[in-house]
């Protein structure tokens, strides 16, 4: 087993002709990894499974199968299980019927601890190992009271629980899986928000007790038409006698939308209102405000991104009803 870097992680500076020493490999890989957990803790701000990690028992009922798939901790490291798992049924714990979850977790370190494998276009890259274990939540005896939520031994963001089962006693099987306990990672889900402050004399205006301007948003880069808000901002002389302007936003599209400003002249108002609304006009700041709302997706996976996961045909095979479940819990 490779040694932790330790002390800070620096990014290792490469020249020609320089010695690759294994401790500046480690520190290399290691920031890499430090650096995508940060990405995906603070950017996309979310853990739990993400893709796979589908859950079914044996045939005889003693064991937890667990599909291949990848899950996130809550510090964004990458909890990966490239190959079907087979879990045995938990021993142990009190008398009677008991109530087990079962969690991911990053492996132990401990010496000859086994690397997971993803084949990748370049060749083979190591992805930390895990290990899959189950924790004691209680009985399900219904004099004992339903048990906890969470079996007290989990630790939650660093452990990421997938599937929950009952364990029936005397013959040791197992009931499941009930996946209500399941964390599953969300999508990123942010709206995309752009703004921009027309300065006067840029708009052209039409019309002066109703009148209305195109407002350009395409630098926003909008992909679809998002909700606009307008609004005039700063100190604008409007002449006496004059109501407004009171504005709102019509012919939205992804790159435009059109501001209407409506005046109300009192009657008997001045003769010269008309011309010094234009004048007011010319001399408008108009602030705005876009929201566009964003709805990700889970991607769809194929039987390609098994083999792409380091599973051959015979592995895929040698038990299709837990492969199908993987591919279910996979999207496809």
């Amino acid at each position: 087993m490779s040694r932790r870097p330790v002390g800070p992680l620096e990014r290792v500076a490469w020249f020609e002709g320089s010695a690759l020493l294994e401790r500046d490999l480690e520190r290399a890989i290691a920031l890499e990894s430090r650096m995508l957990a940060l990405h995906v803790g603070a950017v996309h701000d979310t853990w739990g499974v993400a893709l796979g990690l589908s859950v079914a028992l044996s045939d005889d009922r003693r064991e937890a199968i667990v599909g291949p798939g990848l899950a996130y901790a809550c510090h964004g490291e990458p909890l990966a299980v490239t190959a079907l798992r087979r879990v045995p049924a938990p021993v142990g714990g009190p008398a009677g019927d008991t109530v087990w979850d079962l969690v991911l977790a990053p492996a132990p370190p401990a010496e000859g601890a086994p690397c997971e494998r993803v084949v990748a276009c370049e060749g083979a890259a190591l992805v930390a190992p895990v290990s899959l274990r189950w924790e004691l939540a209680g009985t399900a005896a219904p004099v004992a009271g339903p048990p906890p939520l969470l079996a007290a031994g989990v630790r939650l963001g660093a452990e990421v629980p997938i599937a929950r089962f009952v364990r029936v006693a005397p013959g040791g099987t197992l009931v499941g899986p009930d996946m209500r306990a399941r964390r599953v990672a969300r999508a990123l889900v942010r709206p995309h928000v752009g703004f921009g402050v027309v300065p006067p004399a840029t708009l052209s205006w039409a019309g002066t007790a109703s009148a209305s301007a195109t407002v350009d948003t395409s630098a926003a880069g909008f992909n679809a038409t998002p909700l606009y808000f307008a609004w005039p901002v700063g100190a604008t002389a409007w002449p006496a006698g004059v109501v407004g302007p009171l504005a709102s936003v019509a012919g939205a599209t992804s790159h435009s939308f059109r501001l209407e400003l409506r005046f109300g002249v009192r009657a008997g108002g001045p003769a010269a209102a008309a011309g010094a609304l234009a004048a007011g006009l010319r001399g408008l700041t108009v602030a705005w405000l876009g929201v566009e709302s964003v709805a990700g997706c889970p991607p769809s996976v194929g039987l390609g991104h098994f083999l792409a996961l380091g599973l051959t045909p015979s592995q895929i095979t040698a038990n299709w009803t837990a492969a199908l479940g993987t591919l279910g819990g996979l999207g496809v």
